[in-house]
């Protein structure tokens, strides 16, 4: 038996909800297209800082796209992460419930709304989803960071201090760029 469930309809402008505000993501052709831009811009970002110091061997231009995709990759794998932890918080008590009735009681749910959240949590859930964007800005700290110091070991004829400073400038705002855009959906949500 399978069941029903309304979709949700948000206004293209957004929803003001008790958690904040939800943010009517775009297609996914356009979250995809976010995605694939946002993974080059952290090439360009690598190749253009790279290309500052001068003459610099291929080696040492390539320690310069490591930060940049680690914003990129570790921001999107934490993302997944306090998205599983939402839901999984969402639906714990349904879902445990559920699967000791199973196992006590031999009592299958006869509908999957006994399961699943409300449309009030679905809400919720798309919320502290988009809210939880920022792991990109918090993670590009320590990266920026430690990416501006590992550059001040590079031999260059570029002060050091003024490409550690690009370094972790730019990545800490790549970093705040990838979740200002995913607060406002154009991130494709993991499991779509």
């Amino acid at each position: 038996m399978k069941a029903q469930r309304s979709k949700i309809k948000i206004p293209p402008e957004g929803i003001e909800t008790p958690l904040g505000y939800l943010y009517n993501p775009p297609g996914l052709g356009k979250q995809i297209i976010s995605l694939v831009v946002s993974f080059f811009t952290a090439i360009f970002l690598g190749w253009v800082a790279g290309s500052i110091p001068g003459d610099i061997s291929d080696f040492t231009k390539a320690i310069f796209y490591i930060p940049y995709i680690l914003v990129f990759f570790f921001g999107y794998s934490a993302w997944i992460g306090w998205l599983n932890i939402i839901v999984f918080d969402t639906i714990r008590w349904s879902l445990i419930k559920t699967i000791f009735g199973y196992f006590l009681h031999k009592k299958k749910p006869s509908l999957i709304q006994e399961i699943l959240p409300a449309d009030e949590k679905v809400v919720e859930i798309m919320v502290r989803a988009q809210k939880a964007t920022k792991t990109f800005f918090i993670l590009s700290w320590p990266i920026g960071i430690t990416g501006g110091i590992a550059v001040m070991f590079l031999k260059t004829t570029t002060s050091t201090a003024f490409l550690s400073l690009i370094v972790s400038v730019s990545t800490i705002a790549y970093g705040y760029t990838l979740s200002y855009f995913g607060r406002r959906g154009y991130l494709p949500f993991p499991d779509d």
